[in-house]
């Protein structure tokens, strides 16, 4: 993040209503709770969408590179590519037709899905 930061990008980081320093309500915790977290963050603070034009590369990594898909996969218009890391709860049906959602919407999704998968396959193992 620093370094995307030092190159002249934004860059945020969030936590999850439920996760990290954020409030932990009694409440039902969903996936859609999570997807609708991040898409008002990245139009209420990020300024993403329609009336701007301006869309995030949207990253995550386990429950938030679930939400990552699920916010590009929900609204294209938001996120300009996405990328999922060590996301191991979804399920191969899921997954596939996340991604297949996301390369009919987005330019860069299959690129990135692809990239961070050789990425993740390639690392060595510190045993």
């Amino acid at each position: 993040m620093p370094a995307l930061a030092a190159a002249g990008y934004r860059v945020y980081a969030i936590d999850l209503i439920g996760f990290g320093l954020s409030a932990k309500p009694i409440i039902d915790y969903d996936s859609r709770l999570w997807r609708e977290q991040c898409a008002a963050f990245l139009r209420e603070v990020a300024g993403c969408g329609e009336a701007t034009g301006r869309r995030a590369v949207v990253a995550g990594n386990s429950i938030g590179g679930y939400c990552a898909l699920a916010v590009g996969a929900a609204y294209p218009e938001l996120c300009l590519g996405v990328a999922s890391l060590l996301t191991l709860a979804l399920t191969l049906t899921l997954t596939l037709t996340l991604i297949l959602t996301l390369a009919l919407t987005l330019t860069l999704a299959l690129t990135l899905t692809l990239t961070v998968t050789l990425t993740l396959t390639l690392t060595p193992s510190y045993a």
